[in-house]
């Protein structure tokens, strides 16, 4: 699967893509709205509580470490079945309408880890850019059984995906998702549809600059 590669795109920092057979099926390219919670968790990486040590106490220590998906946001088109509406602005708190990744003995689990990140190019494209990179396999997201938190429609095996979010270690990725639970980052885009036959792979890039 090719990935965003060391070229860098202003107006973008999100691509996700959609695989069937190994074959490109579907493509969106956006770029995310960096959430309130988000610049709060910045602000508390860069400050310390005590400098006194060699190396200074943080205020927080959480790392980005999960993705969320969902079938909300203001570009779902189906006004009928799904919740609709929220636009991207720094004051969401959650996915407006999201989907479990699996059912995990009975229990939904809503958020992917991301790959640990190695130090190389892939994960660190440029100097001022980490990138973050999430795989959905075939059985997670579309599967029976599969419901939509907010609305409790039955996507089962097609999820009409339009929705992301980027979380952080302090996430719980068992807890009700449609609830604050350290999303840091969002962004809609126009339904791609997640089934059985489908691997769908997100790569979003925080840079500074």
């Amino acid at each position: 699967m090719s990935q965003l590669g060391t070229g860098i795109r202003v107006d973008a920092n999100v691509r996700l893509r959609a695989y069937e057979d190994g074959v490109i099926v579907a493509e969106r390219i956006a770029h995310n709205v960096f959430t309130n919670t988000g610049k709060e968790w910045v602000a508390r990486i860069l400050g310390a509580t005590a400098y006194t040590g060699t190396i200074p106490t943080p205020h927080n220590t959480f790392k980005v470490k999960y993705m969320g998906f969902g079938c909300g946001g203001a570009l779902q088109p189906d006004t009928t079945t799904y919740v609709t509406g929220q636009d991207e602005v720094v004051t969401v708190t959650a996915l407006q309408d999201p989907v479990s990744v699996a059912d995990d003995g009975g229990t939904f689990v809503y958020l992917k880890q991301v790959y640990n990140q190695a130090d190389n190019s892939l994960y660190f494209p440029t100097a001022y850019t980490a990138r973050f990179i999430a795989d959905l396999i075939e059985t997670e997201v579309s599967f029976v059984g599969s419901f939509t938190k907010a609305s409790n429609v039955n996507v089962g095996t097609s999820v009409p995906l339009t929705e992301a979010g980027l979380y952080t270690s302090e996430a719980d990725p068992y807890a009700d998702p449609t609830l604050a639970n350290g999303m840091i980052c969002y962004y809609t885009f126009a339904p791609v549809t997640k089934t059985v036959k489908t691997v769908l792979r997100t790569e979003w890039d925080l840079r500074i600059g």
